[in-house]
């Protein structure tokens, strides 16, 4: 939808543009913490979608309080499920 670098960018305020809604009718989704910061500072509902293989067995995936998210899910589908889909 919209190019851009995800952190530390302005593409969460653009988006919520291009779609013509509030930022706080947005949910950014990831499974990095740093992208939920910067989505929150745009004033974005965040998500978080646990990705424990993301980088193969030898280095940890990020973990999320779920305190840090609006949403923290162990996959999409579980995602999906909080949210009433």
């Amino acid at each position: 939808m919209i190019r851009g670098q995800l952190v530390g960018s302005r593409i969460q305020k653009r988006t919520s543009c291009r779609l013509e809604l509030k930022p706080e009718e947005v949910m950014m989704c990831a499974a990095h913490s740093g992208d939920r910061m910067a989505a929150r500072s745009f004033g974005l509902l965040t998500g978080f979608i646990h990705r424990p293989n993301e980088y193969g067995p030898t280095r940890k995936a990020d973990d999320a309080k779920p305190s840090d998210f609006d949403v923290a899910s162990a996959d999409i589908m579980d995602l999906a499920t909080q949210l009433g889909a």
